[in-house]
């Protein structure tokens, strides 16, 4: 009785010893599958939710660039059950009878990202603007005031380096409430646009009326003053009196009123009809010539005039006060 037990024994051993070289055999990969993992690109590879060992037979890159599935948009999610798994990994010509499986029977793989709070976006705008600014307007810092009309939404963006940059809607836009258009992107790849509305405050000294002034009269030191206002609309503002006391007014203005430039003009050296000097010269002789101009002229312009003795109509450079000149050879 004790001799068969002890058969027994041996015989349950050695099919054991058996099963367990048999099963050794016939595993030629481990695959360890995480209960979670993250990611950072826009796709989902076996290895990036799983530790592989292989023994034999397998390819250890080849199991591991098994494609699972997209990634889930950045900062968001997505489960996958071991059924899905290896379904993927048999669709790619891999015997899934060859892989022991071990780890958990589900995993949630995450998608890496880089978030911009709506501050970040806002601070960042901010800075950009104040710097272009300050170096069009030459204005101090304090004196820029930035504020959003409508609410900024964070980002959410892949992973990477961010950056933003700003262009203006309309480029003539300098202050007030404006469209900005926002560019963001990941390691200098564009990834999202929006417009956003921007209400932008530029208060500086500018030269402004004293009193009620007519068209065409003469700007006096009396008739100006400094303001300091925001100058909303107004990107050709005067900074100095003396830029314009002696300018010509093209049309009448109120008290108060901010002086652009296209609101005055140089007063004409010399008017259309006036008798004018015409001057010739060359580096061996001056001739000197009676005519009448044909339009206004201001200093350095060029102007119409018609030559007295002649009647020809010739093009001169306005020099001086009633006077012209002419480029040898004419």
């Amino acid at each position: 009785m004790a001799r068969s037990m002890i058969f027994s024994l041996l015989i349950l051993a050695v099919i054991a010893t058996f099963q367990i070289n048999s099963y050794s055999q016939d595993t030629e990969a481990t695959i360890i599958v995480e209960p979670k993992a993250m990611i950072a690109g826009s796709e989902v590879y076996l290895k990036d939710l799983a530790k592989i060992e292989v023994s034999n037979g397998l390819s250890l890159e080849e199991i591991e660039n098994v494609h699972i599935c997209d990634a889930a948009e950045p900062g968001f999610s997505k489960t996958l059950h071991i059924g899905y798994i290896k379904s993927r990994v048999r669709q790619q010509g891999i015997k899934i009878e060859l892989i022991d499986w071990k780890g958990s029977d589900r995993t949630v793989i995450e998608t890496r990202a880089t978030r911009l709070s709506s501050q970040d976006i806002y601070s960042h705008i901010q800075k950009l603007l104040i710097s272009q600014i300050k170096e069009r307007y030459s204005v101090d810092e304090p004196n820029i005031h930035i504020k959003a009309v409508n609410e900024i939404r964070p980002a959410i963006l892949p992973s990477g380096e961010a950056n933003i940059r700003i262009e203006p809607v309309y480029s003539d836009s300098v202050s007030g409430v404006m469209p900005l258009s926002i560019i963001i992107s990941v390691n200098s790849k564009d990834y999202e646009k929006r417009t956003i509305l921007i209400e932008v405050k530029i208060s500086r000294e500018v030269i402004t009326t004293a009193k009620d002034l007519g068209k065409n009269e003469i700007i006096q030191p009396t008739d100006l003053k400094i303001s300091f206002i925001d100058i909303k609309g107004f990107p050709d503002v005067f900074l100095q009196k003396d830029e314009l006391i002696g300018k010509r007014l093209k049309r009448m203005v109120s008290e108060n009123t901010i002086i652009t430039r296209d609101m005055v003009e140089e007063i004409p050296l010399i008017n259309k009809g006036d008798m004018v000097t015409i001057v010739i010269d060359s580096p061996a002789f001056r001739i000197t010539a009676q005519g009448k101009s044909r339009e206004d002229g201001i200093y350095g312009q060029s102007i119409r005039v018609e030559n007295a003795s002649s009647s020809k109509e010739i093009l001169c450079q306005v020099i001086g006060e009633k006077t012209v000149k002419v480029f040898f050879p004419y």
